[in-house]
């Protein structure tokens, strides 16, 4: 039982010595606290050794302001304010040390990113046309893998269509469901499936693109291109 309690009474030891070094870091505040609570003590402590007759004109003077036994009580504030600001001070260094040691420290879940340029229809000449997207994703967390595509485009009109990827026309590095690493990107384009009923006259032109897909956690991820 008494090792327990020295180990407790060590340990709040090294925390105190810990907290004073943190506050002595910020010697400004502390410096600012012993002066200006001198300072405002000032009259308390002149006061008893001043002659009688100067000590009636010496009252009348600092009592304008408070008694002058409240000038000690007001020094002591003034220092613990003080020193609560360095202790803030010291705190906040903490938290902005330990903030930056979790940043720092790997995702345990992947956290995906992705970049979708302008995406627009093929129409070969001798097979129907189909919707290209050149697509771009980054793991910013854990390992992972990506599948489960899902094309989307806004024609011109309004009109809002979905297609699916066609893995035998698309870049491979989007469905050999290998892991993809933290900071590894998959880079390339992503080939919708033939499309038989898309109006040639409508959607010539560049058109609004959406591309979602998931991780093996099925978080979803969506990404945009205007």
């Amino acid at each position: 039982m008494a090792s327990k309690d020295q180990r407790r009474a060590s340990k709040l030891v090294r925390r105190l010595l810990a907290w004073s070094y943190a506050v002595i870091r910020h010697g400004t505040a502390l410096i600012v606290g012993f002066v200006g609570s001198g300072l405002i003590a000032l009259p308390a402590w002149l006061r008893p050794f001043l002659q009688p007759q100067y000590m009636k004109a010496f009252d009348a003077v600092t009592s304008r302001l408070a008694h002058p036994a409240t000038y000690e009580h007001l020094a002591v504030a003034f220092f613990g304010c003080c020193l609560l600001y360095a202790s803030f001070l010291a705190w906040n260094e903490e938290r902005d040390d330990l903030e930056g040691l979790l940043q720092q420290q790997p995702s345990t879940e992947p956290h995906l990113e992705a970049t979708l340029w302008p995406s627009h229809f093929v129409y070969p000449d001798d097979d129907w046309p189909y919707l290209k997207m050149h697509v771009e994703i980054i793991n910013r967390g854990a390992p992972t893998i990506v599948d489960r595509y899902v094309m989307w485009a806004t024609l011109p009109s309004g009109k809002k269509l979905m297609f699916k990827p066609d893995p035998a026309k698309s870049a491979p590095c989007f469905f050999d469901n290998k892991p993809l690493h933290r900071g590894n990107k998959l880079v390339g384009d992503l080939i919708s499936e033939s499309i038989t009923d898309l109006d040639r006259t409508e959607s010539a032109e560049s058109v609004k693109g959406e591309l979602w897909f998931q991780d093996f956690l099925h978080n979803l991820t969506k990404t945009t291109t205007y």
